[in-house]
């Protein structure tokens, strides 16, 4: 049911876009396929401790990808899809599909009133952050081993106005759908509304003050090896912020944005188990400090972003919200008309909040991740590119330690056919 709902608001929010631009005739359509040819030294990407040997093979990806999109008037969108096909060398029972939509939809409605929304929906037998936009995902799921599915939706829709030339508010609502194909570890839905004021001091500076507030719903189910459910722990958390911003113009070419403010998080669990009639109850209350520094510096060539970022999140696959530490360097560089590269380094902290119903058994996860791409233009529609991505993931869980590591590289041709404009 929950794979239906997300498939219909994908089909929904692709149907909106394509109406919108049938409605403003300036819309444009590309597409594109890339083959290709690449290994891996940890196919089914097992941990180092799972007692089964890491398996090394070459596999072949086809990734097609259409856009859709229209910058240029009251109406301006943008739609991506693009699912990707692996098939290994040695490892044949393991092909399958990996999939990515999103889409972003912009309406001016007057010259102070601005609509936007934006969505998007993976399902993925690993989390694949670079098929579309090459950059690293802010609220990382754990990654399962042994290539299980994560299915994840997210929306969210905003309101701005503007009272003045400087002063502007926005009122924001947002869902994020987070699913995995085993039982044992957790789903989480959360709906999160926020209102913001925004004030310009002059054309290089603005300051803002935010207010939100996020329902987060989480369940896991413990299970025996032949599948029957032994306990259910759900829980219901709420999130209270309060942050403050300032964004600054040093020059044409460095941007510096913060933003900062305390966070209360309520949280309550329950234990059902199977055959009890009382369930098990807990309550606690969280408080932290939220974060969201960037930096940014532009070159004539090139680009050199450095991001962090510290925020609520339950991807930690358990009954129970984490705090996530993000930490991100991204570069781009585009050498002339036929040469570009770009590279991103990122490290995540993920702490998960008391857990008590499951134990006490509390769990960090820490992620480092590289990604390094080339492009060469070789004729007007083809261009020849190659991808290196190295990832290790660690688990600290009291009485146990686990540690994922993968490295992963490609090399392939990209056919851009002609770009179609209605």
């Amino acid at each position: 049911m929950r794979r239906m709902v997300r498939a219909h608001f994908c089909v929904s929010m692709g149907l909106s876009l394509m109406l919108a631009a049938a409605k403003t005739e300036a819309g444009q359509l590309e597409f594109f396929v890339e083959n290709r040819l690449g290994g891996t030294d940890n196919v089914f990407e097992r941990a180092n401790d799972s007692g089964q040997p890491r398996k090394s093979d070459g596999f072949w990806e086809v990734a097609p990808r259409v856009v859709v999109s229209d910058v240029n008037g009251e109406f301006e969108y943008d739609f991506r899809y693009q699912p990707t096909f692996q098939k290994f060398f040695t490892e044949t029972n393991v092909a399958g599909w990996d999939q990515k939509a999103q889409g972003r939809l912009d309406w001016r409605i007057t010259p102070r009133d601005v609509f936007e929304a934006s969505g998007s929906f993976s399902s993925a037998r690993q989390v694949r952050e670079e098929i579309i936009d090459g950059g690293v995902d802010p609220d990382p799921a754990v990654e399962p081993s042994d290539r299980q599915r994560i299915n994840r939706g997210r929306s969210r829709f905003s309101f701005s106005h503007g009272f003045t030339q400087a002063l502007s508010s926005r009122v924001e609502y947002s869902l994020d759908d987070l699913d995995y194909s085993v039982q044992s570890v957790s789903d989480s839905r959360a709906h999160t509304g926020s209102l913001g004021l925004n004030y310009t001091l002059g054309s290089l500076t603005s300051i803002g003050v935010t207010g939100s507030v996020r329902f987060r719903n989480a369940r896991v189910n413990s299970t025996t090896a032949g599948g029957d459910v032994i306990q259910e722990i759900s829980s219901r958390s709420r999130s209270i912020d309060m942050s403050f911003s300032v964004r600054r113009r040093l020059s044409k070419t460095i941007d510096l944005s913060a933003q900062a403010g305390p966070s209360f998080i309520d949280t309550q669990q329950e234990r059902q188990i199977t055959g009890a009639t009382a369930k098990l109850k807990s309550y606690s209350k969280d408080q932290s400090v939220f974060a969201a520094v960037s930096a940014t510096k532009k070159w004539r060539k090139g680009k050199l972003t450095l991001t962090y970022t510290r925020h609520e999140s339950g991807a930690g696959g358990t009954a129970s919200s984490s705090i996530v530490d993000d930490l991100v360097i991204l570069g781009s560089y585009r050498h002339d008309r036929q040469w570009s590269m770009s590279a991103n380094a990122s490290w995540s902290l993920l702490t998960e909040l008391a857990d008590d119903l499951s134990g006490g058994i509390d769990q960090e996860v820490t992620r480092f991740r590289v990604f390094g791409t080339v492009s060469r233009k070789v004729l007007p529609q083809l261009d020849v590119v190659a991808r290196f991505h190295y990832r290790i993931q660690s688990q600290r869980q009291t009485g146990r330690d686990t540690d994922n590591e993968n490295m992963t590289g490609w090399l392939g041709l990209q056919y851009n056919f002609d770009p179609i404009v209605f």
